[in-house]
């Protein structure tokens, strides 16, 4: 999970982390824009809000669940196999840490990254969380009508269009059930996944289900081209952001929400983002 934020994000991020359990299962991972020329005191700072452990991030330092880990100042910072990798700070006028780590975290952890964007100057992290959303990750950020800084949230917005936008003490509980629906969920590699293959085989029918209710609605869309694991997937994403792990009460919902369809609808068609971000991407190195 990776934290960003900027000016009046110390009273945020430790906002979010008080109302956190210890037991979450996930890797925090705090950037916060600091000046080269001063020591950072918010490994201090944040310990005296939160019972998890905090760390200053040393170059390959392996993840650890349960633990925030804290970029120190005047470098970037990237992640290779789980382990953060401390980078040579580019000179820039306008600070890009944030952009800078999310993208890496989103290719490694896919539908298991987490970004969260907080008060802060400037547009850092709106290209990073829109890394993790086009991957299937969660996204989330501060109502910017809460913030101190509000630009940094105003630029998530507008280029990521983040999963939730609430102020920071309501972030809690949607994170709360998603990582407590997705720590019961295989890690999605990829297609060739044979574990994820066989996680999602045998719900063809409620599959079928949900996107004749999508389509009840709005014939205009069909997604029946899509993948199916990666349409299951997303299903199951969705599923945890609401709390919920039974499919009748989804199709129930799906029938009577419409914003649910709308939210489900929009995941779907990340998918196809997803996928020509990753020809484009293909083409260039060609």
């Amino acid at each position: 999970m990776a934290i960003g934020a900027s000016a009046g994000g110390l009273e945020q991020i430790s906002t979010l982390l008080g109302l956190l359990p210890d037991n979450t299962g996930a890797a925090f991972v705090v950037m916060q824009h600091l000046s080269a020329a001063r020591k950072s005191q918010l490994p201090e700072l944040l310990s005296r809000t939160t019972t998890l452990p905090v760390i200053v991030i040393e170059h390959d330092m392996a993840l650890e669940p349960d633990r925030v880990h804290v970029m120190p100042e005047n470098c970037a910072l990237g992640i290779k196999d789980g382990r953060l990798q401390l980078l040579p700070k580019k000179e820039e006028t306008t600070p890009t840490v944030i952009d800078g780590f999310m993208p890496a975290l989103a290719e490694e952890r896919t539908e298991k990254a987490i970004g969260i964007i907080l008060s802060g100057s400037g547009n850092d992290g709106a290209l990073g969380l829109k890394a993790i959303k086009l991957h299937g990750g969660l996204s989330m950020v501060q109502d910017p009508d809460t913030a101190e800084h509000p630009s940094m949230p105003r630029a998530a917005i507008a280029g990521a269009t983040p999963d939730y936008v609430r102020e920071t003490k309501a972030l809690a509980e949607p994170l709360c059930n998603h990582l407590e629906h997705n720590l019961a969920m295989p890690h999605p590699i990829g297609e060739k996944d044979q574990h994820v293959e066989d996680e999602y085989e045998n719900d063809n029918d409620f599959l079928h289900d949900v996107l004749g209710i999508l389509r009840q609605y709005d014939k205009k869309r069909d997604f029946s081209a899509y993948k199916p694991n990666m349409l299951k997937r997303r299903i199951q994403r969705r599923m945890g952001l609401i709390g919920t792990g039974e499919s009748d009460a989804y199709r129930q919902l799906l029938q009577q929400d419409g914003a649910e369809r709308e939210n489900l609808s929009q995941d779907f068609f990340d998918l196809r983002d997803r996928f020509l971000s990753r020809q484009r991407s293909l083409r260039r190195t060609l």
